[in-house]
């Protein structure tokens, strides 16, 4: 086994606390951590990869051991977090390297890359979000703070920062209590009841907004360098959901998707897993490790029939019991109306969960019927299909022309345009010991459909379609 270093580099004011181990000549893999946790979230992971790979984990300014000067003398936002981390890659000599990101450690590596393509071999994404989609509806109170900045809204955000949240939010949502070392969550709490860390947290909680700012450029950098990734995502995340995964697959047609039966925190319960599909992610993509990004290593196949070309992992669209039905209902009983079908397809005490809040299925039946009468010619397809068990994840594409009516719309009813209307979603569904649909989770990007519907400004919903 790899020996693990502890070690500091000095970067202008800022001391970065360290680990590394693994060999000095091999590939890099640089490990960015998130909130409200530092490096030693990845101490699982670190011996399950050092033998093959230079693995680093520093900790951010404000997590951790790093030594950063006082809110009043430093800046804490995310581009000072992305700042000291490319002076410490600098520092440190690492030309090349490639991106583990999860949480803040993901619009922190992105800055990185977007500054610095060139030096980016791979990204994995675990749980580390580029896309409005992968919001959950669990982000209220910092939305509240994002758009106006008052002490009370900031007070509002403290809670999040509690070791109740913590423990029990963070981690514990999604994740099986037996296998939850407490060694992360209590190191965490105590390094958030340090003077001044809960007010560093509130400085980065209000500046997190920046980074949706980015995504647009985030994404402009994957289309156009095109880094393989692996997304290996925690299905039961309570803040970052799984279509934030599969969003990723719209500007990168190779990337691979991994759903885990995990929380925010997979690392603590499925390290091994993640170190395996790592390895095997790396293995191809860095077999060649004179080439681009853009052309490393071998990849497997598209699966056949796929639309969006993704690579499905672990289970494709092909295999799954579910996916065939999926694309059936879309095609006949949603696009065109079959009440009998779908009453045979729903469960009866299906829940949907979107960015307006949950519907029933009478209510989501109805909001159908209100769709197919406002868009002529609606059409109804699903792409990029995987499934793990009783769940599947989907993305669907709504299409047709906006003339008529559209009677359940947010905001009320709305006029007619005579636009070509594509609307894309990110759906997340588990079915029942039945085979019937119980749950759908949907994500969208709530501004660009209104743009398309022509919304006036008062009445649109939040434009971040959290």
């Amino acid at each position: 086994m790899a020996t693990l270093h502890y070690r500091q580099q000095q970067v202008g004011d800022v001391e970065v606390f360290y680990r590394e181990a693994g060999p000095g000549d091999a590939p890099v893999l640089l490990l960015l951590h998130g909130f409200p946790t530092a490096s030693h979230m990845f101490r699982d992971l670190i011996p399950l990869l050092a033998d093959r790979y230079r693995v680093i984990a520093p900790d951010l300014p404000g997590f951790g051991q790093t030594k950063a000067p006082p809110r009043e003398r430093f800046p804490y936002s995310f581009d000072a977090l992305a700042e000291v981390i490319g002076g410490f890659v600098d520092a440190i000599g690492l030309e090349r390297y490639a991106l583990y990101i999860f949480d803040y450690g993901a619009p922190t590596g992105l800055r990185l890359a977007m500054k610095h393509p060139e030096r980016v071999t791979a990204i994995i994404s675990q749980n580390g979000n580029a896309y409005v989609e992968g919001f959950s509806d669990q982000w209220g109170a910092w939305e509240a703070y994002w758009r106006d900045p008052s002490e009370a809204n900031r007070e509002a955000c403290r809670a999040s920062l509690s070791p109740d949240a913590i423990r029990d939010w963070q981690y514990g949502t999604g994740s099986d209590r037996a296998l939850l070392s407490p060694d992360g969550y209590e190191l965490d709490i105590a390094y958030m009841a340090r003077p001044g860390a809960e007010e560093i947290q509130l400085d980065l909680i209000l500046d997190y907004r920046s980074n949706l700012a980015l995504y647009p450029a985030f994404q402009a950098y994957f289309r156009a360098h095109q880094p393989p990734l692996l997304a290996a995502w925690g299905r039961h995340d309570p803040a970052f959901v799984p279509a934030g995964a599969f969003a990723y697959t719209r500007d990168l047609p190779e990337a691979e998707v991994h759903l885990l039966d995990a929380g925010h925190f997979a690392l603590e319960t499925h390290h091994e897993k993640i170190a395996a599909l790592v390895r095997d992610f790396l293995g191809r993509t860095l077999a060649n490790p004179g080439s681009d990004a853009r052309s490393a290593g071998a990849r497997p196949a598209t699966v056949p029939g796929q639309r969006t070309g993704v690579r499905c992992m672990p289970q494709p669209m092909s295999t799954s019991p579910f996916a065939e039905p999926l694309i059936r209902i879309g095609e006949t009983a949603i696009a065109r109306q079959d009440d009998a079908a779908l009453d045979a397809y729903f469960a009866p005490n299906f829940l949907f969960h979107g960015p307006g809040g949950d519907l029933t299925y009478p209510e989501l039946k109805a909001y159908f019927a209100s769709l197919r009468a406002a868009l002529s010619g609606m059409t109804v397809e699903r792409a990029a299909i995987i499934g793990e068990g009783s769940y599947l994840a989907a993305r669907t594409i709504f299409s047709g022309t906006f003339d008529a009516v559209f009677t359940a719309a947010p905001g009320g009813p709305l006029q007619p345009n005579g636009r070509q209307i594509r609307w894309e979603v990110m759906n997340h569904f588990r079915y029942d010991e039945d085979g019937r649909l119980a749950e759908e989770w949907v994500q969208y990007d709530v501004r660009a459909l209104n743009e398309q519907l022509r919304v006036p400004a008062r009445n649109q919903a939040d434009p971040q379609g959290e």
